[in-house]
């Protein structure tokens, strides 16, 4: 199963993305990481 975000909560994620990114190294990867793994599991893929 696919899924996709609607475009203004896509570029609010990246946005948090980056600001993680920015406080520290990797920690934007790691919620990105996350996130994807939380609606994988909400869709149960």
């Amino acid at each position: 199963m696919n899924y996709e975000f609607l475009t203004e909560a896509r570029d609010e994620f990246w946005e948090a993305a980056l600001y993680y990114e920015a406080k520290e190294s990797g920690l934007g990867v790691r919620m990105r990481k996350e996130v994807e793994h939380v609606v994988e599991r909400i869709l149960g893929l």
